[in-house]
């Protein structure tokens, strides 16, 4: 179960939150089919952004976090909302690079460090709050630190990590962040760095011992908040009917408004073939000429209201079809022939009827 403790440490000059993650990297790996790279980039970055999310005021508050770098994993982004669901997704899942010289996963180089990292927070003000900061190193949490920095000036130290095995599961996931309240005393700041600094395995902590270990072990209490994120989709029932009926609205709008940039052409029951089919009062008449004509990418081809025609057409690539006139739609029938024409017809062996 994923979980998320807050509480207060060094006399309550700074505010101590220590996250397990492992289900939610679990879970993105499950539904995006991501690398052990990938997934250590994506997971690094849904903890840092479910830190960030729980210091939303209201749970209806919502964030959205981009780290567009110039690696190999292309662009990732996390959304979140004030109940900590969290869900996100990387612009290439399935990449990979050699392990780095320590055998370290590279997300330096999955993540890129020339780009930006961008926060969007939408609190129920009447603009959203918008933050950025430049990439530091690609790894996440130096990245993170730097945009707290800079964006929020708010003094921030942070370890996240990302432990795959070897079947390719996320077996430990979460990290460690410290922020300075103010009135911070210094020696405090220095103590809670050389903290972190020592975290620097926090995925095999998490895995071995779990967040209340960590907790207890190196900040000296158990006394916290207790919190259970989620990777969870924020769209309800609800939002997803209305969106599905407004699309369904927006095609019914739009039926008929064929983009052509090439010829139009027409076809109509009483045209003819020999017609140039340029205008409705020079229309063709057969699906046959259609099938038979020289229609290029970009052409249209609009059927007359009301009529009905028999017969298959051939159709073109890049050539858009549709209806001109007024009254129910063209009818379009397979049989050349009508078969409820009697004359088409023999009757035979009258009797058995």
């Amino acid at each position: 179960m994923n979980k998320l403790l807050k509480t207060l440490v060094f006399n309550g000059e700074l505010s101590l939150t220590i996250l397990d993650t492992t289900e939610m990297v679990n879970q993105a790996i499950k539904i995006h089919k991501l690398t052990p790279l990938c997934a250590a980039a994506l997971g690094r970055a849904l903890t840092a952004c479910t830190f960030m999310a729980s210091g939303l005021k209201n749970k209806n508050d919502k964030l959205s976090v981009t780290i567009a770098g110039d690696g190999v994993g292309g662009k990732i982004t996390v959304c979140g909302n004030g109940d900590l669901f969290m869900r996100g997704y990387i612009d290439n899942p399935t990449v990979d690079l050699p392990l780095k010289q320590n055998g370290k996963l590279d997300v330096g180089g999955c993540v890129g460090k020339n780009g930006r990292i961008t926060v969007v927070k939408s609190m129920g003000l009447k603009e959203p709050y918008s933050g950025s900061c430049e990439l530091v190193s690609g790894e996440i949490a130096e990245d993170f630190t730097a945009y707290y920095a800079f964006s929020e000036q708010t003094p921030t130290a942070m370890a996240l990590g990302v432990k795959i095995g070897k079947d390719l599961t996320c077996v430990g996931a979460g990290g460690v962040i410290l922020q300075a309240l103010p009135g911070a005393k210094e020696e405090n700041l220095i103590k809670g760095e050389e903290i972190i600094n020592s975290l620097k395995d926090i995925s095999s902590l998490i895995e071995k011992n779990g967040a209340e270990w960590v907790l207890k072990t190196y900040f000296n209490t158990e006394q916290c908040t207790s919190l259970t994120p989620e990777y969870k989709c924020l769209c309800s029932k609800e939002y997803v009917e209305k969106i599905t009926q407004e699309k369904i609205a927006e095609i019914k709008a739009s039926a008929g408004a064929l983009s052509i940039s090439g010829t139009t052409y027409y076809v109509s029951n009483s045209g003819n073939d020999t017609n140039d089919g340029l205008t409705p009062n020079t229309a063709w008449q057969t699906l046959g000429k259609v099938s038979s004509a020289d229609l290029k990418c970009g052409d249209g081809v609009l059927f007359c209201r009301g009529d009905l025609f028999r017969g298959t057409v051939k159709t073109a690539s890049g050539v858009s079809y549709g209806a001109y006139g007024d009254g129910e739609k063209p009818k379009f029938y397979g049989w050349e022939k009508d078969l409820a024409d009697p004359s088409l017809w023999e009757l035979e062996d009258a009797e058995h009827f």
